[in-house]
């Protein structure tokens, strides 16, 4: 999906429900939003999510994990590139992602993840 700044003044935020492993995550499918206003992208997991939830961008046919969030305490760990995003808890099984200062940079589609069951990083 190829997202474009509608006018010079509003920027498109495509979230769309991700599955891993048949675990469903609630988000918004679309947003609209002026520039240099805040972006909220909310995620709800369930109780099978395993110790973090991820935050991706897509952009083109790039995907970064931009942030993850420990569902425990609530700790964040973002990508250098991405340290402006902010992640808060908002209920038991929800995070937000906050993007402060919208720029047309920011035009992507934003995902949230999780790992259920065993799985390794190696």
């Amino acid at each position: 999906m190829h997202l474009l700044p509608i006018s010079s003044s509003l920027l498109v935020f495509a979230v769309i429900t991700t599955v891993h492993s048949a675990e469903k995550l609630e988000q918004k499918v679309l947003m609209t939003k002026a520039a240099a206003k805040l972006a909220i992208i909310e995620c709800k997991f369930s109780a099978n999510c395993l110790n973090y939830v991820h935050w991706y961008q897509k952009k083109e046919d790039e995907l970064k994990r931009v942030q993850y969030v420990d569902i425990n305490d609530g700790t964040t760990r973002n990508n250098p590139v991405f340290e402006y995003l902010k992640s808060t808890r908002k209920g038991i099984r929800t995070f937000v992602l906050k993007i402060p200062d919208l720029k047309p940079e920011h035009s992507a589609t934003y995902y949230c993840a999780c790992w259920i069951g065993y799985h390794s990083e190696t």
